[in-house]
């Protein structure tokens, strides 16, 4: 079968879709990744077909990093400037690559693959990586940074939700559906993000109250640890199990500060630091001789040597973190690191989240502190890492073969 994956977004989102491409490719059949450009080289050092859609996500994270993390209204704003131009980008690229696909499978925001998917009549799937991806009165949509929310209150959230989606993107999808010959749609939710046509990939491990009746597949964590550069295997073997610090893909407009900040904390408790420079580079200005700063490096490898971690609560990095049995400090900046950051609080996985605009040396020392303290909190941590599974990609691959042989077209094409 012929599978094209199509993301959008940071580093949490084509990652993943790398992961699986490979893992459809050892299970004998055909994946193209199509995505922003700056992942066009992790995707050809896996020698998959790539085809650029979109601007660099990096780039662009960087250049806007105020309205990343200046709450909803500065996203939708944001968004509200790039959807037409985006919209029509992804349309061009994917019906040109997807005439042939058996199936086409989202992730992030790829908004036109849907419409693509039914432009060519083939299967299509919805990649969500955390539940707040999709309706329910259980939770909130991943936009809203308050979590915990009543259902009747979930509900009235979604139906916001609804709106905001057809205003930024409702238009600009006709306006290519038009052109492919398609009808117009009325809502973008039921649309692109369908539950009954998704893929749950996050560990039901880590979320106690189940939304959805499809079964949760795992997280897409890569199936062996890659090993550690020299030196920085030198520096872990040189003392303790340091904290590992890093916020992904999220972009951060005031970096020095930052690690100032960092570096201060990690000296008022006394720990080693291993800081992953990210989108938000951190790690400039000056460090000392307990603080050691990485660019990509496996997590599979690097966490199971630290102590805990302290992130920006993305999906990815929290599976990666809970599979290596540390406890963590979650600094969600957007979106479903929310949602991440009161369940690994809830489940007694670290402690109350830190608020990314009050970050200070005082709050991070403060929740490494209790962290090191609290010696239930890390057997817990532990202890669940036994329980994840580890074949979410399997599981994966599996559903999307059963998808594909069960789509009408495709069953009357392969009998």
């Amino acid at each position: 079968m012929r599978f094209v994956l199509a993301g959008s977004g940071s580093r949490g989102d084509i990652q993943p879709l790398l992961l699986l491409a490979s893992a459809l490719r050892e299970a004998g059949h055909s994946a193209v990744l199509v995505g922003p450009p700056n992942f066009e080289r992790a995707a050809s050092e896996r020698a998959l077909e790539f085809h650029a859609a979109g601007p660099d996500s990096e780039a662009l994270l960087k250049t806007h990093s105020r309205a990343v993390v200046g709450g909803p209204l500065a996203q939708i704003r944001f968004i509200k400037t790039r959807a037409a131009e985006d919209v029509a980008a992804q349309f061009q690229v994917l019906a040109n690559v997807a005439a042939n696909a058996d199936c086409i499978v989202s992730a992030g925001v790829f908004v036109a693959a849907s419409s693509v998917a039914e432009l060519y009549g083939c299967a299509y799937r919805f990649v969500a990586y955390f539940p707040e991806a999709l309706p329910s009165p259980k939770h909130p949509p991943a936009l809203f940074p308050r979590q915990g929310l009543p259902a009747w209150l979930n509900r009235l959230s979604w139906a916001g939700m609804r709106a905001a989606l057809n205003f930024l993107l409702r238009g600009p999808l006709n306006i290519e559906r038009k052109r492919a010959g398609l009808l117009p749609i009325q809502s973008v939710q039921e649309h692109v993000f369908d539950a009954q046509r998704s893929l749950l990939a996050y560990d039901a491990e880590l979320v106690p109250h189940a939304p959805f009746t499809s079964p949760a597949l795992g997280a897409w964590q890569p199936a062996q640890a890659e090993n550690l550069p020299p030196d920085l295997s030198a520096f872990l073997d040189r003392g303790a199990p340091p904290v590992y610090l890093g916020f992904g893909s999220m972009p951060d407009a005031t970096p020095e500060k930052t690690t100032a900040s960092i570096l201060e904390a990690a000296h008022r408790h006394g720990v080693r630091v291993v800081l992953s420079s990210g989108w938000a580079e951190l790690g400039k200005g000056e460090i000392d001789e307990r603080a050691f700063v990485v660019g990509p490096v496996s997590h599979a490898a690097l966490l199971p040597r630290c102590a805990l971690a302290v992130h920006h609560g993305g999906a990815g990095t929290t599976a990666a973190v809970a599979r290596a049995g540390i406890p963590q400090v979650i600094v969600p900046h957007v979106f479903d690191q929310f949602g991440w950051a009161q369940r690994i609080h809830g489940l007694g996985l670290g402690p109350a989240p830190l608020n990314r605009r009050r970050f200070s040396a005082q709050g991070l020392a403060e929740a490494i502190r209790a962290v090191h303290e609290d010696a239930g909190m890390r057997e817990r941590a532990k202890r669940l890492a036994g329980s994840l599974a580890k074949d979410g990609l399997a599981r994966a691959v599996r559903a999307l073969s059963d998808c594909c042989g069960s789509h009408p077209q495709l069953s009357h094409q392969n009998s």
